[in-house]
Order: C-alpha cells, then structure tokens, then sequence
C-alpha cells in the first residue's frame, strides 16, 4: 500500500493529472498522473506477488532438508534457511510486545507507535541469534567429519513444489 501511495510523487510521467499539490524548490511541483498511478499499481502488484511467494516458501518449506541438500554454498544456504525461519518468530515477539503494550494502556498506532517496538525486538533478536549459536557450536555445526542423518528421498509434495517454483519462475520472467 505505500508503494502505491508513494510511488506517484517521486516519479515524474505524462499522464491525466488528477492532483496537482505544491511546489518544492528543487523537486518541482507535486502532481499524480494517470500513468503514475497506474505505474505504482502495477509495481505494488508485483511486491504483492513476490512477498506470497516469499511467504509460501517460508510456510512450506522444510529449512532442515534443504540445508542438507545443499551441496554448494552450504554457509549461503544455511543463512538463508536461518533468516527464513526466524521470520515466524519475530512476527510473535512483535504481537507479544504491542499485547503488552496494550495492557499497559499504551495504543502503538502509526509509525511512531510501531518505533517503539523496534529496539525490544532487536535485542531479543539479538539474544534469539546468540542461543542458537551456541546450540550449533555444542552440536558441531561446521567440524570436519560430522556425521549426518541418511536423506530421505523425494515424495511427491516436494516434486510438486519443485514444478511450482519452476512454473512460479517462469511466470514471473514472463510477466516483467
């Protein structure tokens, strides 16, 4: 929604002006066209897009399997699956905090409300980041000769989500 919202004032494009605003000294005068409307609806549907599909990966992925398929760039792949996973989490700390805001009495509306929340969530995800190395380095994440569970073999969900991500990956070539 902010993209679309914002979009059509940092961009200058012929169109039907519906809204002519001020004049800014060195940006010029503030107006929303036709072309950028439709540009920043076009861009804000892409976002969409790329964000659901984020979202499923994230839901339906099994982050294990795929840091023991990787057989190269095993450390990319395994901050990836990291960052992914933790996603969940961050999102139930942040409706922790504005529950316990609200008890408290305190409403956290709009962008400074919401500021409120970001330095209680960095540090536990801070501290959240410093447990799970620990439990690494107590498992032997990254010795020599570690030993690894026997990969089960391929069922038919992950074939189809495989063909999904292709057909995903085209669509979304075509479309841009």
């Amino acid at each position: 929604m902010a993209l679309f919202a914002l979009t059509p004032f940092v961009e200058r494009l012929p169109g039907t002006v519906y809204w002519t605003g001020p004049t800014i000294p060195v940006v010029g005068t503030l107006d929303v066209t036709s072309t950028e409307l439709s540009g920043a609806l076009y861009n804000a549907c892409r976002l969409a897009a790329v964000s659901l599909a984020f979202a499923a990966y994230a839901l339906w992925l099994d982050h294990d399997r795929l840091v023991q398929a990787a057989g190269f760039a095993r450390r990319s792949v395994l901050a990836v699956a990291l960052a992914t996973r933790l996603v969940p989490a961050l999102e139930r700390d942040a409706a922790g905090l504005v529950e316990a805001l609200r008890g408290r009495g305190v409403q956290p509306e709009g962008l400074r409300g919401r500021a409120r929340l970001l330095s209680p969530l960095l540090a536990g995800s801070l501290e959240r980041s410093l447990n799970l190395a620990e439990a690494m380095e107590a498992r032997g994440f990254g010795r020599s000769g570690a030993t690894r569970l026997p990969q089960p073999g391929w069922g038919t969900r992950e074939r189809l989500a495989l063909a999904g991500a292709v057909l995903a990956v085209v669509m979304g070539a075509l479309w841009l």
